[in-house]
C-alpha cells in the first residue's frame, strides 16, 4: 500500500491537481482585485483594516503555491501553506454558512451567483487531507525536490 500512496505518478497527479487549482482560483482574483475584496468583505469574518491587504496578498501566494507545486519545488513549504490556506477557507465557509450568510464563495469566481454551501467546505477539508498528504510525502522522483536533494548526496 505505502508503494502504491507514495508513487512518483501519485504524487505528480496530487501535486499539479492542487496546482491547477490554486492557478484557477488565482486568475480571476489577480484580474479582478476590487471584486475579490468585495468577495472577501462579504464574509464579514476579518476586520475591515485586514479585508484589504488579505485581498490583496491571497491571490499572489496561491500563485506562488502552485507554482511551487508544479515544479516540485520546495514541496513541504508549499504543501504545509497550501493546508494552512484550506483550513481558513473551510472555516470561513463554515461560519459564514453557521450565521445564515447568502454569499458568492469568491473561490474562482469573483462575480459569481452561486452560493456557498456545506458541500464548499467538504471540497477545502478534502483538499486540506490533500495537502497534508503532500506535506508528509514530498514532491517525490518527479519533482525538483528530488533533483535538488540528489546533487546535494
Amino acid at each position: 500500500m505505502r508503494r502504491i500512496l507514495f508513487h512518483p505518478v501519485i504524487l505528480l497527479f496530487a501535486r499539479a491537481g492542487l496546482a491547477a487549482l490554486f492557478l484557477a482560483a488565482c486568475a480571476d482574483k489577480i484580474a479582478n482585485p476590487r471584486d475579490f475584496l468585495l468577495a472577501v468583505e462579504n464574509y464579514r469574518f476579518l476586520p475591515n483594516i485586514l479585508a484589504i491587504p488579505f485581498a490583496m496578498v491571497l491571490p499572489w501566494v496561491e500563485l506562488v503555491i502552485a507554482l511551487l507545486l508544479l515544479a516540485g519545488f520546495w514541496t513541504r513549504p508549499a504543501a504545509l501553506i497550501s493546508s494552512f490556506c484550506y483550513l481558513a477557507f473551510a472555516i470561513a465557509i463554515g461560519s459564514a454558512l453557521i450565521r445564515g450568510l447568502n454569499i458568492n464563495c469568491g473561490c474562482f469566481e469573483t462575480k459569481s451567483n452561486e452560493m456557498i454551501t456545506a458541500w464548499y467546505m467538504i471540497r477545502d477539508l478534502l483538499l486540506l487531507l490533500v495537502s497534508v498528504y503532500l506535506m508528509v510525502s514530498g514532491g517525490g522522483k518527479l519533482s525538483l525536490d528530488a533533483v535538488s536533494t540528489s546533487r546535494k548526496l
